[in-house]
């Protein structure tokens, strides 16, 4: 799947089932995510050997904060490779503005919008790593960059 994945975005829409398996597990699963962050990687297998995979991609995936605490430690000893954003608790006024909101008159029109908004943005995200590849290209190849 790692060649299909390359520069272009992956993402998961729950994590909580995998983070619940046993602890060494996960942190089987996380080496493996941080080398694949990394750019290159390698596993060996008895029966289909030697595997290696170059790519580069965004990744973008949810879980929930009770399956995630339990790895934190872990997932802070493998070093700055995870951005997290929490989402705050909501009141009962914001939650029931929330559903006003949603249920609305339009809704399917707000619903196209906020589709385009996360395809843009997922966008933006694989164009950067486009133009980052590039530079990365052109430094090694000792090119400078254009004005």
């Amino acid at each position: 799947m790692l060649p299909q994945l390359n520069n272009k975005a992956f993402i998961v829409k729950d994590y909580t089932t995998i983070f619940s398996l046993n602890s060494e597990t996960v942190k089987k699963l996380l080496g493996e995510l941080v080398s694949i962050y990394d750019g290159i990687f390698k596993k060996f297998s008895p029966t289909r050997g030697l595997k290696e995979y170059t790519t580069n991609f965004s990744h973008i995936g949810c879980i929930t904060p009770t399956a995630l605490n339990r790895h934190t430690q872990y997932m802070n000893i493998i070093g700055p490779r995870f951005l997290f954003y929490r989402i705050p608790k909501l009141n009962s006024e914001d939650s029931k503005k929330g559903f006003e909101i949603a249920w609305q008159e339009g809704r399917k029109d707000n619903l196209k919008r906020i589709e385009k908004i996360v395809c843009d943005f997922i966008n933006q995200i694989v164009n950067k790593l486009e133009t980052e590849k590039i530079l990365k290209l052109a430094s090694a190849m000792k090119i400078s960059k254009p004005n």
